[in-house]
């Protein structure tokens, strides 16, 4: 390769490199007197945008003050998690080390946020594991995020459990909010804490769910067609069928909230189906989890991936390179 070439594929190469960052849109910078929550989310950009601009909206018409929405994206939910406890086991070391003066040890770092330990009114005769959970519940060690926005009821509980999560004081503000429970057969005059198996709200405000979704399928009708498969999938069980090996679009709910809460979803209808009163006992609960788990097995035997990204098997459905995928509205 002679010099000219090589000279006309570095500057080509450093063209394409460069485009997209003198391309992107500035980013808004922060104006004088404007607020800025930090968000950390693994929803898509579609989402996060008109979530920060309703916000904005609303607090401006209200307060009379301008705020942007910081949003932090660093992958699915587990990700955050992950985050969250290397952030708060950082902040607390400092804490415990400088500001009270202790050593931080093995048992410190593997107690100060475990939920099952449990305090009582004598921190006089704690232990280093009970001394450590006490002092991090009293302190103000924060990781730089105000709000986690994403993710399903287990998600947030555990972090509540833990301790990351703090009363938002929205209950005490609002109480005509919420109720405790909805009652069969009638409309509930609030939001109720749980319903149908499913929990809305934190019964300390710690936590609050910010939509009602569905869950259910997404199919492509050519790719259907292709297959050879006349009907469109309705039913969970439908993914289950032998032509669609390797054409099923599945997220890997170690990696996102919201199809765990979809795996879930489909062992609650299976119980709910060996009960339909809503009575069950003991034997038909644990018959309809293993029917429930026997479904998804099935089903994640005909997926061509198991993806870390929520998102992807809506755009792989989309494209035609899935048949069909499991999917929230709040993506599909």
């Amino acid at each position: 390769m002679n010099r000219a070439m090589k000279v006309f594929v570095a500057v080509a190469m450093a063209t394409v490199l460069g485009i997209p960052f003198l391309l992107r849109p500035d980013r808004p910078e922060s104006r004088s007197g404007e607020e800025v929550v930090v968000v950390i989310t693994p929803h898509t950009e579609s989402i996060r945008q008109e979530f920060g601009r309703a916000f904005a909206e609303w607090y401006a018409a209200r307060t009379g003050r301008a705020v942007r929405v910081d949003y932090r994206v660093i992958g699915g939910t587990s990700e955050i998690s992950k985050f969250l406890d290397s952030a708060y086991t950082n902040t607390f070391r400092n804490h415990w080390e400088d500001t009270l003066g202790q050593t931080w040890t093995l048992e410190v770092q593997e107690a100060f946020n475990n939920p099952r330990i449990e305090l009582d009114n004598s921190p006089e005769d704690d232990s280093v594991a009970e001394a450590a959970r006490r002092a991090y519940l009293a302190s103000e060690v924060s990781c730089g995020i105000d709000v986690f926005f994403g993710g399903g009821t287990y998600d947030f509980s555990l972090q509540a459990g833990k301790g990351a999560l703090v009363d938002a004081g929205l209950l005490a503000r609002h109480p005509a909010w919420f109720q405790a429970s909805a009652t069969a057969g009638e409309l509930p005059t609030g939001i109720p804490m749980q319903l149908a198996g499913e929990t809305f709200f934190d019964e300390q405000g710690r936590w609050f769910g910010a939509v009602l979704s569905s869950y259910g399928i997404i199919y492509n009708r050519d790719a259907l067609a292709r297959l050879g498969i006349e009907s469109e999938p309705r039913r969970w069980a439908d993914l289950t069928d032998a032509r669609f090996l390797g054409q099923i679009a599945v997220c890997d709910p170690t990696k996102s909230g919201s199809m765990t809460q979809a795996f879930e979803m489909i062992i609650q209808q299976e119980m709910q189906a060996l009960a339909p009163d809503g009575v069950a006992t003991e034997a038909q609960l644990a018959e309809g989890w293993n029917r429930g788990m026997q479904l998804i097995q099935k089903i994640v035997a005909n997926a061509r991936y198991l993806t870390d990204s929520s998102q992807k098997p809506n755009i792989d459905v989309a494209m035609g390179d899935c048949a069909a995928g499991m999917s929230i509205d709040f993506y599909g």
